[in-house]
């Protein structure tokens, strides 16, 4: 249906459109709550997304309401997407002292890039073996909740480099 396929093209664009909002709405969170509370948040949602996406249900089982869901889910991921990546760095940059942030902070953005890079290469694995595109997002989620349970506990790698 047209009106399905002109969801499913805003869902895509979403998490690009979004991203500077997302930037300021979890850049006050961070301003007034603290950084790690950003990432926790940000995190978190992800990891949310990363798991609602895959067990949704397709749109023969309950028609537009599919394609809303997952629209949603496409806004929530690029809300947080981009507080995720700069919180990430912010945060690295005021815990760890100078001159040993630079090293540290440094690749969080290349870490990132990465990250996009391997969700192609499942996404391209998934399609080409003929599997369904929901593994990528199990995948997805494990990656989220691993990063959520770090940015809760002490984080013992960061402390370490303090």
């Amino acid at each position: 249906p047209p009106t399905a396929q002109l969801l499913a093209g805003f869902a895509f664009c979403a998490t690009f459109v979004l991203q500077p909002l997302g930037a300021l709405l979890f850049g006050y969170i961070g301003d007034t709550k603290g950084r790690k509370a950003t990432l926790v948040i940000t995190t978190f949602l992800m990891a949310i997304v990363c798991m609602t996406m895959p067990i949704a249900p397709t749109y023969v089982q309950i028609s537009m309401t599919a394609a809303w869901l997952i629209t949603l889910c496409r806004v929530v991921q690029g809300l947080a997407l981009l507080g995720e990546i700069i919180g990430a760095q912010l945060y690295l940059t005021e815990t760890i002292q100078p001159p040993t942030h630079y090293p540290v902070v440094g690749p969080v953005l290349c870490a990132a890039d990465l990250g996009g890079i391997a969700a192609l290469g499942i996404a391209v694995l998934t399609t080409a073996t003929g599997l369904s595109w929901r593994i990528a997002f199990f995948v997805g989620a494990g990656i989220a909740l691993i990063g959520s349970a770090a940015w809760m506990t002490k984080g013992i790698f960061l402390c370490s480099l303090r």
